[in-house]
């Protein structure tokens, strides 16, 4: 069974009551494993938070050369503890669905996310210092998707450039208790492609219009739907955006006017929806 390839899907982990019973699958010694998918159960059939799966999971550590890993209907509280760039070295893409009872995706190898600039470039170390306290980031993860982890609050550390320097593209889906993010340093991100924020109701955002979401120009496709107080950074958060073909606005009630005439990517766009915006009064020259 060690030398299986490609992707490693295992159903039902809920049945799993063990960090000594998760083990037994050996997931370390399979060192040919691209993809990994962890299904503990369907979202229905979360009732209340398990707390042995913490340590189940911990039990499931996966071989360093994995790349892509996806969680899905996990009841544990936190993530497992070989959930770092320290031990998932090649990791490119990472897939949270129903994870209903994380709060915070917080690692202890991570640098606050308000520490240092990135600076747009992939890195080719994946260990920065800072006051002689060494952090390390994911510098190959490509891909965050985060879907329905419904009492998520903060990613102010995890989605981090300093800690995702070579992001390309950002998926929040159905994290309704999902209050902060920093979307300000978005534009620190210099490899971002794609950018999906839906259904995260519950943002709250304090700063001056201008400076809540402030984006590459990178960026090409851009699909916000209703996001909280998210939608007052429109329209000025399109002006660094040379880029875009795609963008998609819909149950945005804080978006008041779309200059298109006036925007960096009038040459460029390709794709526009407007939908269910209440507010919304003009599209064009001087908004």
């Amino acid at each position: 069974m060690n030398q299986l390839r490609g992707t490693l899907r295992i159903r039902s982990i809920g049945i799993v009551k063990s960090k000594e019973e998760a083990a037994e699958a050996r997931l370390a010694d399979k060192k040919y494993l691209k993809e990994l998918d962890l299904q503990w159960r369907g979202c229905n059939e979360i009732l209340k938070p398990i707390p042995c799966e913490n340590e189940v999971i911990d039990g499931m550590f996966p071989h360093e050369t994995i790349q892509h890993l996806k969680v899905d209907g996990f009841a544990g509280d936190r993530l497992p503890n070989w959930l770092n760039p320290k031990d998932l070295q090649n990791l490119r893409s990472l897939q949270l669905s129903d994870c209903l009872y994380f709060e915070t995706l917080s690692n202890p190898y991570f640098a606050s996310g308000t520490q240092g600039d990135s600076t747009g470039q992939h890195a080719s170390s994946s260990t920065n210092c800072s006051n002689g306290i060494a952090f390390i980031a994911f510098t190959r993860l490509t891909s965050v998707i985060l879907s329905g982890c419904y009492r998520l609050k903060n990613l102010d550390q995890f989605l981090s450039p300093k800690n995702l320097p070579s992001l390309e593209s950002i998926s929040l889906d159905e994290c309704y208790g999902l209050e902060s993010i920093p979307a300000e340093n978005f534009v620190r991100f210099g490899h971002l492609r794609d950018l999906r924020i839906t259904y995260c109701t519950s943002l709250v955002c304090s700063r001056p219009s201008e400076e809540i979401m402030v984006l590459p120009p990178s960026l090409r496709r851009l699909c916000i739907v209703s996001c909280g107080e998210l939608d007052r950074s429109f329209p000025s958060c399109l002006q660094n955006l040379t880029s875009l073909t795609v963008l998609c606005l819909i149950e945005c009630d804080n978006v008041e006017s779309i200059p298109l005439d006036s925007i960096p990517c009038i040459n460029t766009l390709r794709f526009l929806a407007l939908e269910i915006c209440k507010e919304l009064s003009s599209i064009g020259r001087d908004g």
